[in-house]
């Protein structure tokens, strides 16, 4: 694994661990200042939505113009300046909402780009091996963060703390990310060129249209995706107000949850080779 795979790793794995905390703390965070579980969910759909409108086209458009290094680095200063503001802000739920927004949007395009910068440093040899590591970790990580911020919470740490940590993490990410020595090719062939920015920008949507099985696992993904949203804010509430205990109460729930993510994970490494790719999405999915 060479030094740039390895700076790219590292500066994932430490960025991920800070925004699991920050996923962790956010809720109790909002809720506690509002008391309103319809400023929670709104706050859920300002994060979601950029995923939706920004994710799928801003990405292409700016590969054209900047490389892959500079953007992942932007996006981490900018996800750093609106962490601060969050923290600055908290008591003002409306430009919290704003702040959570804009998070999401550079939150979607650093995920694109992070993906494509690791393939770009990859040989086609270890590139199956590098994403596998890159994923165990993700997951050991999803696993342990949630389990970490649980801990501290109920021994009296405030969950403010969890968004100070992630705001750090974004710094040492970008810092990590400054150090790799890119080698980019960003010249366009002639067709990708002469495509205008409509068509760069729907080109992925009439790709999932006119494949039915992919439109139905993008449905069904987003159907997860939408009762995931639901449950967070329910979860707080049901925690808070009708048992009555405290924000530590749902911060266990989360870690448990992740745990339950990490044997998901498990079941399909021990059952992937006997079930078709198709049949074990269907079971998944339903399951």
């Amino acid at each position: 694994m060479n030094k740039n795979i390895r700076l790219l790793l590292f500066a994932k794995w430490i960025s991920n661990f800070g925004t699991q905390l920050h996923s962790l703390a956010f809720p109790i965070i909002v809720y506690n200042q509002t008391h309103s579980s319809t400023i929670l969910s709104l706050a859920f759909i300002a994060e979601t939505l950029p995923w939706l409108f920004i994710g799928p086209i801003i990405p292409h458009t700016l590969s054209k113009k900047m490389s892959d290094k500079f953007i992942l680095v932007l996006c981490d200063l900018m996800r750093f300046l609106i962490v601060v503001g969050i923290l600055n802000f908290i008591k003002i739920p409306y430009i919290v909402l704003c702040l959570i927004f804009f998070l999401g949007c550079f939150n979607s395009i650093y995920g694109s780009f992070r993906t494509s910068i690791i393939k770009s440093n990859t040989d086609d040899l270890t590139l199956t091996k590098t994403i596998g590591i890159s994923l165990g970790v993700d997951d050991l990580i999803n696993m342990l963060a949630p389990v970490f911020g649980a801990l501290l919470i109920s021994i009296g740490i405030l969950p403010t703390i969890f968004l100070m940590a992630d705001s750090v993490s974004y710094l040492l990410s970008a810092f990590l990310i400054l150090k790799i020595q890119s080698h980019e090719d960003k010249h366009l062939s002639e067709s990708e060129s002469n495509l205008n920015f409509y068509h760069q920008a729907t080109e992925g949507f009439h790709i999932i249209w006119n494949n039915i099985e992919l439109k139905w696992l993008v449905i069904l993904e987003g159907i997860r995706s939408l009762v995931e949203g639901i449950s967070i804010p329910l979860l707080i509430l049901y925690v808070t107000q009708i048992l009555l205990k405290s924000e530590s109460t749902f911060a266990w729930s989360r870690a448990i949850s992740s745990i339950f993510s990490i044997l998901a994970s498990l079941m399909y490494i021990k059952f992937e080779a006997k079930l078709a790719k198709g049949k074990f999405v269907n079971i998944g999915t339903a399951f």
